[in-house]
């Protein structure tokens, strides 16, 4: 057949295809028949979205489909969440580079044109990384979008390179001592928009704080989700990411186009704000903080949940909630007045300047209770008191607190049984008369300064075990280390198996004392338990300070460590099955000689 009759035949195809594509009873235009990983050795592209190649090599994947049709989009992502790839314009994910079997480039800035096949067609796929992906072993997914609207996925496991992807620098992992990084969640803040230049949208920003130590010029940072819903935020003009608002001593750091180059020297404290896209509200997305310096030094940490708002500027700084004692000015009803029942109380301290009008303290995890100081809207009084014990209610209930800098307050609730509740949490708001609002989750006190710590209880008492945002643990996956077998033998050294060990990385946050076990525990009770207690037939947790240092455990499983402030551990556990299939289903519990036991759901 001559060359132009094949055009016009393809042509014709097309035309059909396209025809066809917009009827509602046409299915898939393609499968695919294969998705491999290539190779690490081209440069094709460079980090995050840039198209121009950096000097480093790019991973190759080859992909291979069957039909007649058109693709209109590709992408990869890491199945842990870690990373993802696409070829859409103005997309927060890094970008994928597409060539066909010729070599031809079919992607560009704009992304990716309409891509016709006949029969079978192979690509060639390129992204870079900056070794928070493809320095481990990873399974990966590819979906492929039909011109149909129709898509098709498949997987592949790619094994970890880390000799050719490294973080440059002495870049940090999550749980470096260097870096820390916390997510308070929306603020009564607006300093951020939608868009790639400071300035209010009218919305409460998101509020994110990192803590580092170096001598630098901080010269780019980057949030950006690990999980859950996609959100990206930097400080590089004209990439069409949303801006960061970046404040140290309370002083803004972003030039005019949202870029940033400062100098830090020593310990360095950095407030971020963000415009919410719903991933920091939704509650279910984490994120990391990367903060780049001009020699190429990157520090990165994933963001833990705060529990405590930042010191400096205005807010609540803090709110803890004790049990109740003798004080009883509070009720069930509207007006404040004592019911014959001691009241709990929240103690807080607020900053800033204005005047509150109304404080509300709701139930956010657990029970949906509610109190408030506003009257006629039936919810049970909030009593408040400043530190000489003054109360502050009008006889109706309402309050008016002129506010200066800083103030302790005291708010005094009656419980019907939802306080009680160690499963229940709630959170204090403070509207300030000019329409701001301060927001912030109630700590739960169970251990009250100079009261001593309760004697360990008797057989069949129930363990108080206190959910605390101080420990962190993370499910690693499984090996590379294998120290401890199943079960319980006498010496945790002997009856190890051939297969490697499930592996927790434990943070532990602000946190003092001596620990004297750890637990990992199912939440369903029925699918296994592991700790450092001898004798109580539970599998061994082994216990190493580092991924890669030796075993902490005395010879019967037993574990003992004085602690003081942040510190990290390596727990190595016997997979069962069920620990690898869903990590999210156990907790850990961290048990100290002084009484305490904190926990915390595994990541």
């Amino acid at each position: 057949m001559k060359p132009g009759m094949t055009r016009v035949l393809f042509a014709a195809i097309f035309m059909s295809l396209m025809i066809l594509a917009s009827g509602t009873a046409w299915g898939a235009m393609g499968e695919i028949t294969a998705f491999s990983f290539r190779s690490a050795q081209e440069d094709v592209l460079g980090l995050e979205r840039s198209l121009e190649p950096d000097g480093e090599p790019d991973v190759h994947f080859v992909l291979s489909l069957k039909g007649i049709g058109a693709v209109t989009d590709v992408s990869i992502k890491a199945v842990d969440g870690t990373r993802e790839w696409d070829t859409a314009r103005g997309s927060s994910n890094w970008a994928l580079v597409i060539k066909d079997a010729t070599g031809k480039t079919l992607t560009a800035t704009s992304g990716m044109p309409i891509a016709p096949f006949l029969g079978f067609a192979t690509l060639n796929l390129y992204l870079s990384d900056d070794g928070a992906a493809f320095s481990q072993t990873r399974e990966y997914e590819v979906s492929v979008r039909f011109i149909d609207g129709s898509t098709a996925t498949a997987r592949t496991e790619v094994k970890g390179m880390p000799d050719i992807f490294k973080l440059p620098g002495p870049a940090q992992e999550e749980g470096s001592d260097l870096i820390t990084a916390t997510a308070y969640g929306i603020q009564g803040r607006d300093v951020a928009g939608k868009r790639e230049t400071l300035g209010k949208d009218g919305a409460n920003d998101a509020h994110f704080r990192v803590r580092f130590t170096t001598i630098s010029v901080v010269d780019q940072i980057t949030i950006r989700n690990v999980d859950g819903m996609n959100a990206m935020w930097d400080t590089i003009p004209g990439n069409g990411v949303w801006a960061i608002a970046v404040f140290m001593d309370g002083n803004l750091k972003n030039r005019a186009d949202g870029s940033v180059r400062f100098s830090v020297d020593g310990d360095t404290t950095l407030d971020l704000w963000v415009a919410d896209n719903g991933a920091v509200s939704g509650g279910k997305t984490r994120f990391e903080v990367i903060v780049q310096f001009n020699d190429g030094t990157i520090f990165r940490a994933i963001a833990a949940p705060g529990e405590e708002e930042p010191e400096a500027g205005e807010g609540i700084l803090s709110a803890k909630l004790f049990p109740p004692e003798t004080t009883d000015v509070a009720n069930r009803g509207e007006s404040p007045g004592a019911d014959g029942n001691p009241d709990w109380r929240v103690d807080m301290s607020l900053s800033g300047q204005g005047t509150v009008i109304s404080f509300i303290v709701r139930g956010v995890e657990g029970s949906v209770a509610e109190w408030d100081t506003l009257p006629g809207n039936k919810k049970p009084i909030i009593v408040v008191t400043d530190k000489a014990g003054k109360v502050l209610n009008s006889s109706s209930g309402t309050v008016s607190i002129a506010i200066s800098e800083k103030k302790d307050l005291t708010l005094w609730l009656d419980d019907a049984g939802a306080l009680a509740d160690q499963g229940n949490r709630f959170r204090v708001i403070a509207v300030m008369s000019d329409g701001r609002t301060f927001e912030r989750i109630i700590d739960r006190v169970v251990f009250v300064p100079g009261v001593p710590p309760k004697p360990v209880m008797p057989s069949g008492a129930v363990e108080n075990i206190q959910e605390s945002s101080s420990v962190r643990a993370f499910y690693m996956g499984k090996g590379p280390r294998n120290l401890v077998g199943k079960g319980e033998p006498a010496d945790i050294r002997t009856g190890l198996d051939a297969n490697p060990d499930g592996h927790i990385r434990l943070r532990l946050v602000s946190l003092h004392g001596t620990i004297n076990s750890l637990t990992v525990e199912s939440l369903d009770g029925k699918s296994g338990s592991w700790d450092t207690i001898p004798g109580n037939q539970s599998w061994h947790i082994a216990v190493t300070e580092t991924a890669t240092s030796p075993m902490l455990n005395k010879p019967d499983g037993s574990f003992s460590r004085n602690v003081s402030g942040n510190s990290e551990l390596h727990l190595w556990l016997a997979d069962n099955g069920k620990l690898s299939a869903d990590p999210s289903n156990y907790r850990i519990i961290v048990r100290f000689t002084d009484g305490r036991a904190l926990s915390q759901t595994i990541f």
